[in-house]
C-alpha cells in the first residue's frame, strides 16, 4: 500500500510541476500577449512601440515600468529600480520567480536567466562608479518570434 501512496504522490508532484512550468507571468499586473491597456501608458511612446506605465501591480523595488507593443499587445514588460545592493536583490528575485516558474541560471554579477517556451525573465544589475541599476524583463517569445525581433 505504501508503494502505491509513493507513486501516487510521484505522479501528482510531476503533474504540479508541468503546470507550473506552462504557467505564464502577469508581470506587475500586465498580461503577457494580451492586447495593451493603453489607459496604464504615461506620455507618448518612442520608437520602438515602448510605452512607460504605471502598472497595476506596483513594486517598492522599482520606479519605472516599461511596456513593448507588437500590434497592440504586450510583448514584453521591464521594470528598472536603484537598490542599495543589487546583488542581495536580484538574488532574492531570482529565487523568488525559481519557485514560482522554473529555476533561473546565474551568470554571475547578479545577471539571471529563465527561458521557456513561450516567454523570457531577465533579471540585470548595472553599475555605474558607485550606483547600481537593476532591471527585470519578462518576454513574451511568440510575439517576439513573429514579429521578427
Amino acid at each position: 500500500m505504501s508503494k502505491i501512496k509513493f507513486y501516487v504522490f510521484v505522479f501528482f508532484f510531476l503533474i504540479s510541476q508541468n503546470v507550473f512550468s506552462q504557467t505564464t507571468p502577469i508581470p506587475f499586473g500586465i498580461e503577457l500577449g494580451k492586447t495593451f491597456n493603453f489607459s496604464l501608458a504615461i506620455g507618448e511612446f518612442n520608437f520602438d512601440n515602448e510605452y512607460k506605465v504605471k502598472p497595476p501591480i506596483r513594486n517598492g523595488n522599482f520606479n519605472e515600468y516599461i511596456v513593448s507593443v507588437v500590434n497592440n499587445k504586450v510583448s514584453s514588460v521591464s521594470a528598472k529600480g536603484k537598490p542599495s545592493d543589487c546583488y542581495v536583490l536580484s538574488k532574492s528575485l531570482a529565487e523568488k520567480i525559481s519557485t514560482k516558474y522554473g529555476k533561473m541560471s546565474s551568470y554571475g554579477g547578479g545577471s539571471y536567466f529563465l527561458s521557456t517556451k513561450n516567454y523570457n525573465i531577465n533579471i540585470n544589475c548595472t553599475f555605474i562608479g558607485s550606483a547600481s541599476e537593476i532591471t527585470i524583463k519578462y518576454s513574451y517569445k511568440p510575439l517576439l518570434d513573429s514579429s521578427g525581433l
